[in-house]
């Protein structure tokens, strides 16, 4: 079963972890805005941590979708069901 064909029961928890990702970033960045205005050293010392914490996330997004892509031209699984299915008749 091929997660595109259940739409439904994929969507609420990709939905659910976006919202979890954007109510995080917004809490990092008020976070760091409460920073500088206590002690501005530590502003910038949490701006470096999440600018890292970014950068990290966005390099490792890459790698992983470069990985998912070579998986997806490797896969073959969609021609041999339909084959089997015209077999089948």
């Amino acid at each position: 079963v091929m997660l595109s064909q259940q739409v439904p029961l994929v969507s609420a928890p990709i939905d659910y972890r976006a919202s979890l990702v954007y109510e995080n970033c917004a809490a990092t960045s008020i976070m760091i805005v409460i920073c500088f205005c206590f002690c501005w050293p530590n502003g910038f010392v949490a701006l470096f941590v999440a600018m890292s914490f970014i950068g990290s996330f966005v390099i490792l997004g890459r790698i992983s979708d470069k990985a998912n892509t070579a998986v997806d031209t490797v896969d073959t699984s969609a021609e041999l069901a339909v084959e089997i299915f015209e077999q089948a008749k």
